[in-house]
């Protein structure tokens, strides 16, 4: 069983609740996310990954390149475990550049998801090939180039070229493939175009 802690909407610590109650009953707790960059041949990416196709909250849509909840009691240096558990890469958490805490609020048939994101970003200089993913969470990673994926949300294309792989139990198959907004996870607007301009200040 995993335990989270939870807060009232303003940021007070009030107990702690199940991850399954938490997302029942629409209680505020805090997570972690770290958006990955890398910079090849002049072109700015972010990494995104396919979420597993069996998850609860948004099979097989575009998401993250790592995230996960704080547990009740754990640190958010320790949180950021999530990046070497799904994506199999040790990144110290002072190479991360913390760009705030982003107040979230995800609906949807089954369940209520209120965040407090604790939001990262960090340039590597890992290829997509040199990342290991959990298949448990994860059942692809692809680079999405910068500027198409701002376009993408400020509502200037259709589409972006996303490249990379799909991997079912250890074998990977590369993909190359064009998505639409409705492809990935529906976090606020806002959300997504405070972290591609930070994104865009930090790998310049």
């Amino acid at each position: 069983m995993e335990f989270l802690d939870i807060y009232d909407e303003n940021g007070m610590h009030i107990g702690t609740a199940l991850r399954s109650e938490v997302h029942q009953q629409g209680l505020w707790h805090h997570t972690f996310h770290c958006w990955i960059m890398t910079k090849e041949k002049e072109k700015n990416y972010l990494l995104f990954q396919i979420r597993q196709r069996d998850k609860d909250l948004f099979p097989s849509l575009l998401d993250i390149s790592a995230a996960g909840h704080i547990l009740a009691g754990e640190s958010i240096v320790n949180s950021s475990r999530e990046i070497e558990e799904e994506l199999g890469i040790v990144v110290p958490y002072n190479d991360l550049k913390h760009i705030g805490v982003i107040r979230e609020k995800l609906a949807g048939d089954n369940f209520l998801d209120y965040e407090f994101c604790n939001v990262f970003l960090h340039v590597t200089n890992f290829k997509l090939n040199d990342f290991i993913i959990q298949e448990e969470e994860l059942s692809g990673l692809v680079k999405i180039e910068l500027t198409e994926i701002i376009n993408l949300f400020l509502g200037n294309l259709d589409y972006v070229h996303a490249e990379g792989f799909k991997q079912l139990d250890g074998k990977r198959a590369s993909i190359d493939i064009q998505v639409k907004k409705e492809e990935f996870v529906p976090h606020q607007l806002d959300y997504y175009l405070k972290v591609f301009k930070e994104a865009e200040r930090l790998i310049r």
